[in-house]
Order: C-alpha cells, then sequence, then structure tokens
C-alpha cells in the first residue's frame, strides 16, 4: 500500500497556489504551501513529502541546486510549472531533472492525474 500523498507546493502567486491546493485536495492530497525557495530543500529534504510542486517563476529558485540538494534515498516526486512561454526555464527544469514539466494550463487542468500517475 502506498503512503498517502502528502504535497509541498512551492509557488509565489497565491491566487494560482490556492487553485492548484484546491485541486490537489479535491483528489485527497494533504498540501502545505511554501512561499520561499531558501526554504524549500530543508522541508523537502525531511521526507515528509511524497511531492514537491514548484513554480519555476519563484523568485531565488535555482531548480538544479534544489535537486542536487535533496537526498536521493527518499526524494519527493517533482513536478515543476510555469508559463509556456518560458521555455527556456523549463527546459531548465527538465535538464535539471525533475519528474515532471507542465505548463500553467496543462498544471491547473491535470494537477490530480499528474499526482495519481506518479504514486
Amino acid at each position: 500500500m502506498s503512503r498517502p500523498c502528502k504535497v509541498l507546493l512551492a509557488c509565489g502567486d497565491l491566487f494560482f497556489a490556492t487553485q492548484l491546493r484546491s485541486a490537489a485536495e479535491s483528489a485527497g492530497a494533504s498540501v502545505e504551501m511554501e512561499l520561499s525557495a531558501e526554504r524549500i530543500v530543508p522541508r523537502a529534504a525531511t521526507g515528509d513529502y511524497t511531492h514537491l510542486v514548484v513554480d519555476v517563476e519563484l523568485p531565488h529558485l535555482s531548480l538544479p541546486a534544489v535537486m542536487e540538494a535533496l537526498p536521493a534515498d527518499h526524494r519527493p516526486r517533482v513536478i515543476a510549472f510555469g508559463p509556456h512561454m518560458q521555455t527556456a526555464r523549463l527546459e531548465g527544469a527538465r535538464a535539471a531533472g525533475c519528474d515532471v514539466v507542465l505548463s500553467r494550463g496543462q498544471i491547473s487542468a491535470n494537477l490530480a492525474e499528474s499526482l495519481a500517475e506518479m504514486d
């Protein structure tokens, strides 16, 4: 039996974050918010979260540094998202090793499915 889905959502846009939180919770996930890029790794590295959902536009975010710092033995699955026009940032998220990279439109429409597929 897999453990319950617990999401750390790192997004600076509170309106969009509320949408994502609602979608994840309606799919049965427990969601906690993080607004600071500097606090993502200390929180996500605890092993408490099954998923890290992170906005590539979060100020001061370095996804390569985040991915490198997360412990391999209990790293949450990482879903990165951003505006579809930010192709360089989205490609950077793929190159950094994020498990799934989506546009804002894709994650808005499919977050619940993405979480379920990754369990």
